[in-house]
């Protein structure tokens, strides 16, 4: 499990890591991996320790990059329900034409292929 760490390194470092998590698993074997949502507005960039965003598209691709099987790929959007119905129902077409995600987190499951 890499829980909010793997922005806390460079790309190369990132791509280091995950191939090493890769070595260390059994065929079948799961990672489990969070990390800030890229597309949120705020979200990643209030942490100046943050080196390495990830889009949703772009972790996904480094995992397949290096052998992984993606086998979920979960947004974490935590609100009040008012609020979050609000952002869906209202905001939400002119939201996705400006790339903007209220969902803070990424969760991606990935496991070693048998």
């Amino acid at each position: 499990m890499l829980f909010e760490a793997i922005e806390h390194l460079t790309f190369e470092q990132g791509v280091r890591l995950l191939a090493r998590v890769w070595d260390l698993l059994v065929p079948g074997g799961k990672l489990v991996l969070s990390t800030p949502n890229v597309a949120h507005p705020t979200h990643f960039y209030r942490d100046p320790t943050h080196l390495t965003p990830y889009s949703h598209e772009g972790i996904g691709g480094v995992l397949i990059a290096l052998g992984y099987r993606v086998d979920r790929m979960r947004r974490i959007y935590d609100a009040p329900v008012f609020q979050k119905a609000l952002r869906l129902l209202a905001a939400s077409p002119i939201h996705r034409y400006f790339g903007i995600d209220f969902a803070h987190t990424l969760v991606v499951v990935a496991s070693r292929p048998s």
